[in-house]
């Protein structure tokens, strides 16, 4: 499975995925991590929410992983951060 990085051309479907995963959100009072998945559909442009994953996959094959690769931190740097924002939930 290939996941699908957008370059600056595409910022405007960036920019839409961006306030979609935001609604949905606030629509769901979402208040830590999730990964969002989303499907175009190159006939006609329109971008769909595929998937809401509040637990998403922690195998180094996930999109988690992949998409974190783009970042300049490190694996430990990113576990720390969502480990540091789970124990800011109050349960």
């Amino acid at each position: 499975l290939k996941y699908k990085f957008l370059n600056e051309d595409e910022s405007s479907l960036f920019l839409k995925m961006k306030e979609y995963s935001l609604l949905m959100m606030k629509e769901l009072q979402i208040k830590h991590f999730s990964r969002m998945d989303f499907l175009l559909d190159p006939e006609n442009n329109k971008l769909y929410i595929n998937e809401i994953s509040p637990m998403f996959g922690m195998m180094k094959e996930s999109a988690f992983w992949q998409l974190w690769r783009n970042t300049d931190l490190s694996d430990i740097e990113v576990l720390n951060l969502v480990l540091s924002d789970f124990n800011k939930q109050k349960i």
